[in-house]
């Protein structure tokens, strides 16, 4: 299932001399209903980023979490960055403290360099973030499946 979103990402960089980010669009679908974490983070990189398609920080929230709940790292990154700038959501420094701690331990470099970059703002937002219980797995995947 990773390699039909690998297959999109090459559509999406030109690898074979030709950009065609539809195509790319439709294999990340296809990787996506196939259950490939990877799939639900490129679609909810593409919406946040406005690649081919129109800018969705709803939909892109949405792939993320979706990803996020499938264990994707980079989701979770993702997820804490539209919380850190209230892209589709209200911002919240404290649930994206907790999704770029989520995302650090799953192996984000990213995500460990955002934590590190939030600390110097406060004591508060850290132990806010450290405090909140999380329910299942991660926060917000219970929900979301409901």
């Amino acid at each position: 299932m990773d390699a039909l979103a690998q297959i999109g990402w090459m559509h999406e960089q030109g690898v074979d001399g030709r950009r065609d980010v539809a195509e790319a669009i439709r294999w990340y679908r296809r990787a996506a209903a196939a259950g490939s974490p990877l799939g639900m983070d490129a679609l909810g990189r593409v919406y946040q980023g406005a690649v081919g398609v129109p800018r969705d920080y709803g939909q892109a929230r949405a792939w993320f979490l979706q990803a996020a709940c499938a264990g994707s790292a980079p989701a979770m990154n993702g997820l804490g960055v539209l919380y850190e700038r209230g892209l589709g959501v209200t911002a919240d420094e404290g649930t994206a403290m907790q999704w770029f701690r989520r995302a650090a331990a799953a192996g984000s470099s990213e995500a460990a360099r955002n934590v590190a970059r939030l600390k110097p703002r406060g004591v508060r937002t850290v132990l806010a973030a450290l405090d909140r219980p999380s329910a299942g797995h991660h926060a917000g995947c219970a929900a979301s499946q409901g």
